[in-house]
């Protein structure tokens, strides 16, 4: 098989399964067999493995000790941890890129707070999509600080299946307040203002905590009692 084939194999299987991981059409926890998800998807084992590779590097994916790969999964307490954690690291990028607000691309995040919203909109909103520029968003953001020690930071903290998850939990009315929420930062970054641009990152990143591990704890409620968000074991998974 040519090389370029088989290249364009593995996205196409990277691809399909990002999507299935990220709108929950595979449930978190649960392990990935190269033979199932080959059948699947109507071609061999090889690019499959080499999609689980690439999705474990973007962290879509998780290596599981004894060999294989999983959904991720979190604890409550992980996830009141990766939230709070980027409270204090997008707040403290998006101030760095407000005092930097000549070399960042408001251009950019405008048409894309502005794209988002025309979809949160529609009558049936693309989750998936809304997720996937969600985080271009927040990358160019994150880019637009000019560290790359925080960048790294942001990287390490930054689930990308939590942050499109959180899609698929929102109301309607959450959601057209979350991206509402990027217009006023896209505001204040123009406006070079340090405070407030720190300020709506903050509020912006704990909103979505809470939306996500309210929305959890009523849905874990339904099969047994559940902690409350922020007072959880970490040998509970939830997400």
């Amino acid at each position: 098989m040519p090389t370029s084939r088989a290249s364009e194999l593995t996205r196409n299987a990277a691809e399909e399964i990002r999507r299935w991981v990220l709108n929950g059409a595979i449930e978190p926890g649960e392990r990935l067999r190269e033979v199932d998800v080959a059948a699947r998807l109507g071609m061999s084992r090889t690019p499959v493995r080499q999609a689980f590779q690439l999705l474990s590097g973007e962290g879509i994916l998780d290596a599981r000790p004894a060999g294989g790969f999983e959904v991720p999964q979190w604890s409550w307490e992980e996830i009141d941890e990766i939230y709070q954690l980027r409270a204090v690291l997008e707040s403290f990028a998006a101030r760095r890129a407000a005092i930097r607000s000549e070399q960042v691309p408001i251009a950019a995040l405008a048409d894309l707070a502005t794209e988002m919203t025309r979809i949160g909109e529609t009558e049936d909103p693309d989750r998936h999509l809304l997720g996937e520029l969600n985080l271009r968003f927040h990358n160019l953001v994150f880019e637009a600080s000019g560290s790359p020690r925080l960048v790294a930071a942001l990287t390490g903290v930054t689930h990308v299946p939590l942050m499109h998850r959180i899609f698929f939990l929102y109301t309607r009315t959450e959601m057209a307040k979350t991206l509402q929420e990027h217009h006023l930062l896209v505001d204040a970054l123009n406006a070079g203002d340090p405070d407030w641009a720190a300020g709506i990152q903050h509020a912006h990143i704990l909103a979505a905590r809470s939306v996500l591990l309210n929305r959890l704890a009523r849905q874990d409620q339904r099969t047994q009692p559940g902690p409350p968000p922020g007072h959880a074991t970490t040998n509970e998974e939830l997400l």
